[in-house]
């Protein structure tokens, strides 16, 4: 909340949030551009929804990877 706040202050473009890894993932994807770039770039802690930053990368890929 607070980084969120912050980027407000400066009036950060583009900039969303989801509750899960699966809907912050399908968020990304209706808003991207066709050959567009999105960043998965989190913020803080994932206040134990993984084990550990690897876990965390694995699901992202997963959750990517039924996408295409």
């Amino acid at each position: 909340d607070k980084l969120l706040a912050e980027l407000q202050k400066i009036r950060a473009k583009n900039i969303y949030t989801g509750n899960t890894l699966k809907k912050s993932v399908a968020q990304a994807a209706q808003r991207a551009k066709k050959d567009g770039i999105v960043l998965f770039s989190p913020a803080a802690s994932s206040f134990g929804r993984f084990k550990h930053e690897f876990d965390r990368g694995e699901r992202f890929k997963k959750v990517v990877r039924h996408l295409i």
